[in-house]
Parts: structure tokens; sequence; C-alpha cells
């Protein structure tokens, strides 16, 4: 299964930057508890969200 995060989920060795210019190169050193649980089912994680999460229509 594909599984589609937000970018403000920490996932070990990969940019958390919640798509913000600020934090751009931030990188997670560990996974958030959901991750791990994704991934020991076989899930293949994308990242993506829009800037600090925050959607236009909020």
């Amino acid at each position: 299964m594909v599984i589609g995060i937000k970018n403000n989920i920490c996932y070990q060795n990969h940019k958390v930057s919640v798509s913000s210019k600020i934090i751009k190169n931030l990188t997670s050193l560990y996974s958030a508890k959901a991750i791990e649980r994704l991934l020991a089912e076989d899930a293949i994680v994308r990242l993506n969200c829009v800037e600090f999460a925050i959607s236009a229509s909020n």
C-alpha cells in the first residue's frame, strides 16, 4: 500500500521541512511511531504537504 504523509511528521533520514523555505534543510533524526507502524506493515511512504501543513481552505 502506498501512503502519503505530510512532511511535518518525522520520518528518519528524510526532510521534515513542512514545505517551508525557512527550514527546508531540516532532516529528521527519528521516525514518528505512526511511520514506524506503517513501515512494519510494508507500506510505501511518500511525503507531501503545503507550507506548515496549513491549507488555504482552512
